[in-house]
């Protein structure tokens, strides 16, 4: 009641106010209808804030359990009998706990589309509830594991499949949104600057060409944080490149999180055509609102990669215990909108030959983020696992994927195909499964003139075994990739 007293306050003070400037200020439902909103994200926030406090608290109950209690029982070579009696005992976390947990996160997050809250709040309770289902899905995988007779230990894992399943479809498309959000904050432009006219302090300066990035996710709109010198000053900087090379690093590191990505985030930053201008000299750049970037913005920057990264690495580990799939999940392939293959985005660089259309790098304009599981290994599984086709590979030239037991095997960057650093893939062919977890898509097909994997969706098939022609895909089965969404 105190709050809303104020808020009778507050509203009355505007009608004073309005009335001294003569009306200029907003109209006074427009001033109750923002403290009306402002007032219900308070409590909204608060209340989503203790629904995160208390999940958590869940959760760290349920990874104490399997750090301590479960694995001092493994570590003791407990019988299964025996670990089976414990994964149902009142030390375990209860299913039914973490289940209402889970359903009561999940709401407050899709009550959250419409009613605000603090950002990194929301990113919280994401990795909370996926943490939460991951916890569920290994207590059943360990009660199947050490269940006996065979008939529940089939049952304990047809429900660790089902919850696994249920998680994906439930929080995909929420991160993947959130990731591609925070990415489509940032702006791109280009201008003229105009030096003040009457200052004789630029007498002789001339308009000058520029480029800027901002980033509209910091509190105050859309802000402008870096700028690069413009290309008619000494040294012959291009203001679009400078900037560009910015950009790519910081999309990279809101992706990734990883310590390469911010390195060379970093290194661009520090490039010496980054610099604000406030003269017609060279010597006249300001670098403080760059300095002032750096030291207060991107660790936020680098926190969001962080935190995108875990939360999709946690939606593959889940997809991974619903679908059976063998190997490790690893997402960053792409379809090419130059020439239709898969390739995997890894930041080489700028100029490397590997898209036999541009002759450049591979591009996507869709930012389909596919799934592909391997096996990190230099040995050979000997089988495929049912459902699954062995013998594909990542080409370290030219970054497609590959079958690597076909002829011919033509690489756009010359030569064969080279897959020493490759470990070993697995796809699926034919129809999709009712079942399934993460997005998949159909339609790719094996090229049997250059033994790529590659797509005909972005209405484009370049293939450097038929000399620019159109990918062949003559009697290739129909695969399907799992797809986490795109991020364009």
């Amino acid at each position: 009641m105190e709050v809303l007293g104020d808020i009778s306050t507050l509203i009355s003070v505007g009608e004073e106010v309005e009335g001294i400037f003569g009306g200029t200020t907003p109209p006074l439902s427009d001033i109750e209808a923002e403290l009306a909103t402002e007032v219900a994200a308070v409590f909204f926030g608060a209340q989503l804030q203790q629904q995160v406090i208390d999940a958590a608290s869940q959760l760290q109950g349920a990874q104490q359990f399997f750090a301590i209690n479960y694995l001092n029982a493994q570590n003791f070579h407990q019988t299964p009998a025996q670990l089976s009696t414990l994964l149902n005992s009142s030390e375990s976390p209860g299913l039914n706990n973490l289940s209402t947990v889970a359903l009561t996160v999940d709401g407050w997050l899709s009550a959250a589309v419409d009613q605000p809250a603090p950002k990194d709040l929301i990113s919280t309770a994401m990795s909370v509830c996926l943490g939460v289902y991951l916890h569920m899905c290994l207590l059943y995988r360990e009660r199947a594991a050490n269940a006996s007779p065979s008939d529940v230990a089939l049952t304990e894992a047809a429900n660790k499949e089902s919850y696994a399943r249920q998680a994906v479809q439930t929080m995909q498309s929420r991160v993947m949104n959130r990731i591609a959000n925070r990415i489509a904050c940032l702006g791109y432009s280009e201008g003229i600057w105009n030096p003040p006219s009457g200052d004789p302090t630029y007498a002789y300066a001339v308009p000058l060409s520029q480029a800027a990035i901002s980033d509209s996710w910091f509190d105050g709109g859309s802000n402008g944080l870096l700028s690069s010198l413009p290309l008619q000053y000494p040294g012959g900087w291009n203001p679009s490149t400078v900037v560009q090379r910015v950009w790519h690093a910081y999309r990279r590191l809101l992706w990734s999180g990883a310590d390469a990505d911010y390195n060379q985030l970093l290194a661009a930053l520090n490039d010496q055509g980054m610099g604000t201008i406030i003269g017609y000299r060279v010597t006249n750049v300001d670098h403080s609102m760059r300095d002032a970037f750096i030291a207060n913005s991107l660790p936020g920057v680098r926190a969001f990669g962080k935190w995108a990264a875990s939360a999709r690495g946690v939606l593959m580990s889940l997809d991974a215990m619903g679908m059976r799939s063998p190997g490790l999940p690893q997402d960053g392939w792409h379809r090419c909108s130059q020439c239709g293959g898969l390739y995997f985005d890894a930041d080489f660089p700028d100029g490397t030959k590997r898209c036999p259309k541009s002759g450049g790098q591979h591009a996507s304009t869709d930012g389909g983020d596919y799934v592909i599981h391997v096996i990190p290994s230099t040995s050979d599984p000997a089988t495929a696992p049912a459902g699954w086709q062995g013998g594909w590979c990542y080409c370290a030239s030219c970054l497609l994927l590959f079958f690597r037991g076909s002829s011919p095997s033509v690489c756009s960057a010359g030569g064969q195909h080279n897959p020493a650093s490759s470990g070993y893939y697995f796809l699926t062919v034919g129809d999709v499964p009712v079942r399934i977890g993460i997005s998949a898509e159909q339609g790719w097909l094996f090229c049997n003139a250059c033994s790529a994997l590659h797509s005909y969706k972005s209405g484009v098939s370049v293939c450097p075994g038929k000399d620019g022609g159109p990918h062949s895909s003559d009697g290739s089965g129909n695969y399907w990739l799992s797809s986490l969404g795109s991020t364009a």
